[in-house]
């Protein structure tokens, strides 16, 4: 079929509601010193394995954004990312859907008033008896940078809802990239680790999503978390083994972010 170009930093879903998998934008540099953002949108049929491209109006060029399938209104919800100034922002908070019937985009959010900041490697997942959307964590353009808090898009109001705040503080006091005070930010203990490149997946016939991985200020994590649609906090799972913050590990005598 119409192939895709080769590509990295895409988002793609499966749409179960149509055994189809979609995929949207990404960027086509080889470089790893700039972006080449796409905004093209391809369709795989599962059954024939062919690809087509589906063509008219779209989001901006973007890569780092997420994708969820919201399976109560028919539709593909995408959110965020970054352009060819991925790197340093500032970054999308816009959000768009996309209808799985009509194939056509169109903008349900512009990125005005309450709702998450603008960021890169945001995961959405879908709480589908809640008519709701869960965003969790991501990179933002704010001195801050890596994030751990929740929000949900509700569709009966069309409006944002900050779930869990997570870590709080100006981010102020590095004396340079990544290098940081132990108190850069306020820890929110009951949150796991401030973090980007993670998988956060909805558990299927239940009201909750699982957390693993992703990457923080500290390095790669490790540990695994547990999400309630139903009571909006996190449970621990497994702790972390690596990655999380100094004063995350319960270590005394932290003298700067991670050590």
């Amino acid at each position: 079929g119409a192939l895709p170009t080769g590509r990295a930093n895409t988002a793609m879903v499966y749409d179960h509601l149509n055994d189809r998998v979609i995929l949207f934008g990404g960027s086509t540099s080889t470089s790893g010193l700039d972006f080449t953002p796409l905004n093209d949108t391809y369709i795989l049929n599962l059954d024939s394995m062919e690809w087509r491209r589906v063509d008219g109006q779209a989001p901006s060029r973007r890569l780092f954004h997420d994708m969820v399938i919201d399976s109560t209104h028919g539709q593909l919800i995408a959110y965020g990312g970054g352009d060819e100034r991925a790197f340093t922002g500032p970054f999308y908070r816009d959000m768009w859907a996309f209808d799985l019937s009509t194939e056509a985009w169109s903008q349900i959010w512009d990125g005005r008033g309450n709702g998450p900041v603008g960021r890169i490697n945001p995961v959405l997942v879908e709480d589908a008896s809640g008519e709701r959307i869960i965003l969790f964590g991501g990179h933002d353009d704010t001195n801050v940078g890596h994030r751990n808090d929740v929000w949900s898009y509700d569709y009966a109001t069309s409006q944002w809802q900050s779930l869990v705040a997570g870590d709080e503080g100006a981010g102020a006091g590095c004396s340079s990239f990544c290098n940081c005070p132990p108190d850069f930010v306020e820890v929110d203990m009951e949150s796991p680790e401030r973090r980007q490149y993670h998988t956060f997946q909805r558990i299927i016939g239940e009201r909750r999503a699982i957390l693993f991985g992703g990457k923080g200020d500290c390095g790669y994590l490790d540990d695994t978390w547990d999400f309630s649609f139903g009571e909006d906090r996190w449970r621990e799972i497994e702790p972390a083994g690596q990655g999380e913050a100094c004063r995350r590990t319960g270590q005394e005598g932290c003298t700067d972010l991670c050590y």
